[in-house]
């Protein structure tokens, strides 16, 4: 028999520069704003989702011990044979990456234990990716000063081992979709991790799946073993 579930939406808000900015505006002065405060955007999103969380555990109506986050990203990804090593500002200059919705849902899980499974789909690879060429198509609101001096999304998926991740269209710095051979290398000490904890199989690396089989996955998830504490 089918079990109830309720679904929330929550939409975090990509900045992209699309036209040549004005020379006062070139620095993002609200991004400047919260990095002078000590604060990061993807900080800020991610107290917003904890704060949703808090309040779903209040509702008598819900099981807020048993959740599961999907996120998400509706930029297209740039083609392997365009080139994008282009001036900043020009017309139709090739697209960001939206890595922010998986992003999130992989440190919703590390710091919220009740989330028991996240699906992640048009991520980032890593950190690491965006060094690799002196051009990147990353939005500014998932930059993380310092990030990589405490470790890479691939450190962040093997910290949430045995529970059920799974990682599909990934991206890099370019926001070229990665090849799946690319990204299992790059994922390795993620794979290591799941295979330590006798859980191989609840890693999933792949490429984009159909919204009802995600859905599935996810239900399957949530119907597992109670959170690691």
């Amino acid at each position: 028999m089918a079990q109830p579930f309720a679904s929330l939406t929550c939409e975090g808000q990509a900045r992209q520069v699309r036209a040549p900015p004005r020379p006062r505006e070139r620095g993002h002065g609200h991004l400047l704003h919260r990095a002078h405060a000590g604060e990061t955007l993807v900080g800020a999103r991610l107290r917003d989702v904890r704060s949703i969380l808090s309040y779903l555990r209040t509702r008598s109506d819900l099981n807020g011990r048993r959740i599961a986050v999907w996120g998400d990203s509706f930029a297209a990804a740039n083609p392997p044979d365009r080139n994008l090593r282009v001036p900043l500002g020009i017309p139709e200059a090739p697209p960001l990456s939206e890595p922010l919705g998986g992003l999130l849902g992989l440190l919703t899980a590390f710091y919220e234990k009740d989330v028991r499974a996240v699906y992640a789909r048009g991520g980032l690879t890593g950190y690491e990716s965006v060094l690799q060429d002196q051009f990147c198509y990353l939005p500014h609101d998932v930059v993380i000063p310092g990030v990589l001096n405490a470790g890479d999304l691939c450190d962040l998926t093997a910290a949430l081992a045995p529970r059920p991740v799974r990682l599909e269209g990934l991206v890099d710095g370019l926001n070229r979709r990665a090849p799946l051979n690319v990204v299992e290398s790059e994922y390795k000490i993620a794979r290591q991790a799941y295979a330590r904890a006798a859980a191989s199989g609840n890693l999933v690396v792949g490429d984009p799946a159909d919204d009802a089989a995600v859905g599935q996955w996810l239900l399957k998830g949530l119907s597992g073993s109670e959170p690691v504490r």
